[in-house]
């Protein structure tokens, strides 16, 4: 039995927000929802991609004839849609950031990453 998939990276996301939206500023929490969702589906996709990139190596491995460049191919792929998004999510955390007052700033810092 194969181990089960990572967790939904999405999920982290979202459970770090509600629980910031509890610590910050009405102000704050408005801003960091607001980046929050315009970055939904791009986290959605991200999430995809990921799935999308297990299952093209799972049925590389089972086929009766692996084909390296087939699954390079699609490796690439996979990578290159990853580096898009998070080229995105990061132009999105710094215009986030930047609205955020400083104590809000510190308090996301206090918080760690999102789990």
């Amino acid at each position: 039995m194969p181990p089960p998939p990572p967790p939904d990276p999405g999920q982290g996301i979202a459970r770090f927000v509600e629980r910031a939206e509890r610590e910050l500023s009405p102000a704050d929490a408005v801003v960091l929802r607001r980046g929050y969702e315009a970055e939904r589906t791009a986290i959605e996709r991200m999430h995809q991609n990921m799935e999308a990139m297990r299952r093209q190596i799972r049925d590389s491995i089972k086929a009766p004839t692996f084909d390296p460049d087939g699954l390079r191919r699609s490796l690439e792929q996979a990578h290159a849609t990853e580096a898009e998004l998070r080229g995105r999510m990061d132009s999105r955390v710094i215009e986030v950031l930047g609205q955020l007052s400083p104590e809000g700033r510190r308090k996301l810092m206090e918080m760690g990453p999102p789990r």
